[in-house]
């Protein structure tokens, strides 16, 4: 991995205010004008935070969301890459010795095997073999969007409308 060794609150909040979205297409996990440090992508980086809370008139700030008028702490503040897996810690709940405080680890993307559940797919650090989807019953399996054909087409899309492949 290329990205930086540590990441700190200060740079994600950096990256909060940085990001922004071109309007030119639905957003598919990141912002367009941030480059992952690890796979040079745009439309699939950028800085998050957990708790991921959607409403009318959402605003972030360093410690709080605050959305339709109510305001929940921040728990966790993080960046990550949809495409590739990137993921660093700034802050939060998840760090432990597994975790440790802005070095870059990989996770895997998990979807369903049979049901195909997973347009919003859940994020891991480990694969869990064997581990049957709630929804049909199947086995889950990890994912990786470079090998599924429509993703990559998304990925074309998008790197076409930021001026990256013509």
């Amino acid at each position: 991995m290329e990205e930086n060794k540590s990441y700190s609150s200060e740079q994600w909040w950096d990256e909060m205010q940085k990001g922004k979205l071109c309007g030119g297409h639905t957003p598919v996990g990141g912002v367009c004008n941030l480059e992952c440090p690890s796979c040079h992508t745009y439309g699939w980086y950028g800085a998050r935070i957990q708790p991921a809370i959607n409403g009318v008139d959402v605003k972030i700030t360093r410690d709080y969301v605050i959305a339709d008028g109510k305001s929940y702490p921040i728990t966790r503040k993080y960046r990550c890459c949809k495409w590739c897996g990137l993921l660093q810690e700034a802050w939060g709940n998840v760090l432990d010795d597994n975790h440790q405080k802005g070095n870059p680890y990989k996770a895997c993307l998990i979807r369903h095997k049979k049901c195909g559940k997973g347009i919003e797919p859940t994020w891991a650090t480990f694969f869990p073999e064997g581990v049957p989807c709630k929804d049909c019953g199947e086995n889950v399996e990890q994912f990786v969007p470079k090998d599924d054909p429509a993703l990559r087409k998304d990925k074309e899309l998008l790197d076409r409308l930021h001026g990256i492949i013509s």
